[in-house]
């Protein structure tokens, strides 16, 4: 934590996403993700089901992921952990 990097990197890279609906999912993502019960694999299954079928659903999200990416580029996010990653010799 406190965020999760990947679904923010595929966004990022103009992926659609799905995630579990858990509640820090939720708040992160909010509108850029599909979401889904983990414990229901079925929904799992819907979703990829739709993103296969439904391409003007699809092509929503990497829109919307779009619009932000803009906001994540201009943040510099990496400068800001940078320092964290760097291991000191």
């Amino acid at each position: 934590g406190p965020n999760n990097l990947p679904p923010i990197e595929a966004v990022y890279l103009g992926c659609p996403v799905i995630i579990t609906n858990i509640a820090g999912h939720l708040e992160q993502m909010k509108d850029l993700a599909a979401f889904f019960d983990g414990r229901n694999p079925g929904q799992l299954a819907d979703i990829m089901n739709r993103f296969m079928s439904d391409k003007e659903y699809r092509n929503s999200l990497i829109d919307k992921g779009n619009k932000v990416r803009e906001y994540w580029q201009n943040y510099k996010y990496i400068d800001s952990i940078k320092p964290l990653l760097e291991i000191q010799m």
